[in-house]
């Protein structure tokens, strides 16, 4: 006869704990093994993920955190450690989840200045061109903000994606037909534009430049190729 599943206290069926074989075949690295523990312990991650996910991450990025975060439960399990596997498994999702938390929080923060950094950029370099009479050095630029030199190349480079970014938008909307260019001239240039177009274009330059500090930070920390999809 098959054994039957304890109840907790609401009354639901609690899971079976693991046989100490499985665990010990997944900490071993066997595929089937490991499977079983997924299987066993996906209703602790999904519990996890729950109590996390109005934090800053979705329940399924959360789901596939607490996933890594069970692979590497089992590789180090192998390493003799006092606590019950069940036990050290959910500290250890846990962890891994809080990680990636408080990862996209800074992620995040680093947007944000990005954002406010390209908007000073922005106004250094008009000011300084109506100073000078003249488009501003990148060096007089810095200068100005007080800036690092790398700290520079960062704001310049997501300030000209989004240029970029918006100047293809446009000419992707634009038929050719529409565009008059007997009318371009400088009373027509940006400066000159109405608010609510300054105003749009400046949302559209800061979205842009959010994408270009999330690229980047993706590019920095990409995901553990090892863990389970």
């Amino acid at each position: 006869m098959a054994p039957r599943a304890r109840k907790s206290v609401s009354g639901t069926a609690a899971p079976q704990s693991l046989d100490t074989s499985v665990i010990t075949q997944a900490v071993g690295g066997e595929t089937e093994a490991q499977m079983q523990v997924f299987d066993q312990q996906r209703s602790m991650i999904a519990k996890l993920a729950r109590e996390r996910s109005e934090q800053g991450l979705s329940f399924e990025d959360l789901v596939q955190e607490g996933s890594v975060g069970l692979l590497a439960a089992m590789h180090e399990y192998a390493g003799g450690i006092a606590d019950p596997f069940e036990t050290y498994a959910r500290r250890r999702v846990a962890e891994q989840m809080d990680s990636a938390l408080q990862t996209e929080k800074a992620a995040r923060r680093e947007e944000e200045q990005l954002v406010a950094d390209a908007h000073a950029f922005e106004a250094a370099d008009l000011k300084l061109r109506r100073e000078l009479g003249r488009a501003a050095t990148p060096e007089e630029i810095r200068l100005q903000l007080g800036w690092t030199p790398d700290r520079l190349d960062e704001v310049a480079s997501a300030v000209e994606d989004a240029r970029r970014k918006h100047d293809e938008d446009l000419l992707d909307y634009l038929e050719p037909a529409d565009v008059d260019l007997d009318g371009i001239g400088p009373e027509n240039e940006e400066d000159g534009a109405g608010p609510e177009v300054l105003v749009q274009k400046q949302s559209e330059d800061r979205a842009e430049i959010r994408s270009h500090a999330r690229r980047e930070s993706d590019a920095e920390g990409e995901p553990d190729e090892g863990a389970p999809r």
